[in-house]
Order: C-alpha cells, then structure tokens, then sequence
C-alpha cells in the first residue's frame, strides 16, 4: 500500500466518524470534531494526488479508492446535514447522480471485458470541488451554530444542485455538438 492509498483510507475513516461528529457537535458535545474531520478529509484529498504523482505515478486503484473516498466523505456530510435539517435532502441527492454518471462514463463498453477509465470532465470536477465546499461550510454550521449559516447553506446547496446536475448532462448530451456525418468517402467537403 502506498502513502496516497494510507490517504485514502484515513478519508473514509474521517467519513464514518463525520455523520456523528456532526450530531454531537449541534447537541454541544466536542463542537470542534467535525471541523478537524473537515481538514483531515480535505487535506488527504490534496496530498493523496500530490504524492501519487510524486512517487511512482498514479495507479488505477488509487483512483479508484481516491474516487471512492472523496464521495463518501462528501455523501457523508452533506447527507448528514441533510439528515440534521441543515441543507435540503436534493443536495446529497444530487451528488449521488452526478457521481453515478461518472462512474457509469468511467466504465469502458467498448472493450470485450469492462474496464474502467477516469471520464474527466471540466464541470464534473468543479461540482466536485463544491461538494467539498458544501461539507465544510455543514461542518463549520455544526461546529458553530448561527442565524447566518441557514441562508449561507441554502444558497451554496441550490449551488451545489445545479452544477451537479449539468455535470450530469455534459456526459448525456455532448456538447459541442458534433457536426453530421457526410456520406462515406467523401471527406470534409461533405459536411
């Protein structure tokens, strides 16, 4: 097991213990936890990358596990913020189908055995990116509690909603559109 994996493991372990740690921060029990689990999950994020290039390069577990860890830390908080009253349940919801579309155009057909590539996509990774955002602005509502969290955290999940869902549609409808095919053997001056 490599440094980067030992990253991607300390992240799920961050995302089994935020669920509570968010709990017991809003009843007054160790308010400080779900922003030191928020840390751990982000900064593993950025370091597992950093050290997988770093050595010797990324490999196709480590994506995997780093695909994996990143949204189950993110379903973790914005879930249990969800579950907490503190962002509407189509937030996670969300998540969940855009990461599906990933994963789905992750997975190469085309080949006789299935085989799974990453399918990069620009919004994708910016929805991504937001996700992290959504579950420490969750963790930092828990950790400190008030007024102004409820509009902050309304306006980043509508946020958060929409740009994972047009992740979702850049992989069902490719934009730009691809020009019509001309009939065959005739080249571009067809089209």
């Amino acid at each position: 097991m490599s440094a980067a994996d030992a990253l991607g493991l300390l992240r799920l372990a961050a995302a089994a213990a935020l669920p509570g740690a968010l709990a017991g921060a809003l009843s007054g029990q160790r308010w400080w936890l779900p922003l030191v689990l928020f840390a751990v999950g982000a900064a593993s994020d950025f370091f597992d990358g950093v050290l997988a290039r770093g050595g010797r390069g990324p490999t196709r577990h480590g994506a995997v596990l780093d695909n994996v860890a990143d949204i189950v830390f993110v379903l973790a908080g914005t879930g249990a913020g969800a579950a907490l009253g503190l962002v509407p349940r189509a937030a996670p919801v969300a998540i969940a189908i855009a990461f599906a579309a990933y994963t789905l155009a992750s997975v190469d057909r085309t080949a006789r055995q299935r085989t799974w590539r990453i399918a990069r996509s620009n919004v994708g990774h910016g929805a991504g990116v937001l996700n992290y955002a959504l579950t420490g602005l969750v963790a930092g509502a828990a950790a400190i509690p008030g007024r102004l969290w409820s509009p902050i955290l309304q306006l980043a999940s509508v946020l958060i909603i929409v740009v994972n869902l047009a992740a979702v549609l850049e992989r069902v409808v490719p934009w730009p559109p691809r020009p019509a095919p001309g009939p065959r053997g005739a080249g571009r001056e067809a089209r």
